[in-house]
């Protein structure tokens, strides 16, 4: 397979970024020309409906650095394990990338996690990477959180790459 579905989905996900930075609203003035002919001039208004911390987080996938990501991963080793089935003190992380919070069996989650509501795409695990606790508070995960965004980009890319190594 050329592209892995969370590729895939990071690439829709530019796909749709860009089109948001695209033209919203189209109106015309009217200019008038050396010879007194009026010209009908489109104003192109851009209306940004994604924020550029998304914008970031919707790529991180395709830019983060695998190898560096698994140098970042060491520090979440201890608790977590990126094979099918195999937890740890924390869940399997195995294709965790589109997966809903609190839906790996063999795992007991916290009642705050159970109840989060929330789907493990780029932005969500972006976010919940850099302050676990300020995104679902009471979580029983006690990682402070990684401070550098290239870090988040590049554990990200890794968790990616190997959840769907065949």
């Amino acid at each position: 397979m050329l592209f892995s579905p969370s590729k895939i989905t990071a690439l829709v996900g530019v796909a749709l970024l860009l089109s948001a930075y695209s033209i919203s609203a189209q109106s015309t003035a009217e200019t008038e020309t050396s010879d007194d002919a009026k010209v009908e001039t489109p104003i192109v208004e851009s209306e940004t409906t994604v924020d550029d911390a998304t914008a970031e987080t919707v790529i991180a996938v395709i830019t983060g650095d695998v190898k560096k990501g698994k140098k970042v991963f060491k520090r979440c080793k201890a608790c977590h394990k990126v094979k099918e089935g195999k937890n740890g003190a924390g869940p399997s992380l195995y294709k965790v990338i589109g997966r809903e919070a609190a839906k790996n069996d063999g795992f007991k989650y916290s009642t705050a996690m159970s109840e989060s509501g929330l789907t493990w795409d780029v932005a969500t695990l972006t976010e919940y990477l850099k302050a676990p606790k300020k995104l679902v508070p009471k979580t029983s995960m006690s990682f402070a959180g990684l401070k550098k965004d290239k870090d988040i980009e590049n554990v990200i890319a890794y968790l990616d790459d190997v959840s769907n190594q065949e």
